[in-house]
């Protein structure tokens, strides 16, 4: 798994910037609401991402999250609790990737931080899914359906 993060991580940062605008269908396909899972060791949160992408390939959104396992015990008692973070960035419509940082969280329950996410658009347009900053780890891995 960790070469595999590591080729990943490899590809995302070696593919160019591209001018190109992305499709309609793709911009359809992110404007999407996605569900899906973070994780990263001892973590686990649900998601539901919903991002806008522009005819410049501007991307501005937001994540709800709630909290479903970590390994800290002054965190069990938050354990279904949640919080939103607002993220922005570009989408590389040649590469298929959503390049996006969070800039802002509304948490009155101290669950969720800040983040940097790298992923992906499957060919089909149905996931969306890769690597996340986690602190400077790039060990999150954050997969989703819409």
């Amino acid at each position: 798994m960790g070469r595999l993060l590591a080729g990943l991580m490899f590809v995302l940062v070696a593919l160019p910037a591209s001018g190109q605008a992305a499709s309609p269908e793709d911009q359809a396909a992110l404007t999407s609401t996605w569900h899906g899972t973070w994780t990263a060791p001892g973590f686990v949160y649900e998601g539901e991402l919903h991002v806008t992408v522009d005819q410049i390939n501007a991307v501005d959104g937001y994540i709800k999250w709630v909290l479903r396992q970590s390994p800290r015990p002054a965190d069990q008692g938050k354990i279904g609790l949640g919080g939103t973070e607002y993220v922005h960035g570009t989408y590389l419509s040649a590469a298929r990737l959503l390049h996006v940082d969070g800039y802002r969280v509304d948490d009155a329950n101290g669950v969720i931080g800040l983040d940097k996410y790298r992923l992906i658009l499957s060919d089909d347009g149905k996931i969306l899914g890769g690597i996340t900053w986690d602190h400077g780890s790039w060990l999150g891995q954050f997969v989703l359906k819409r």
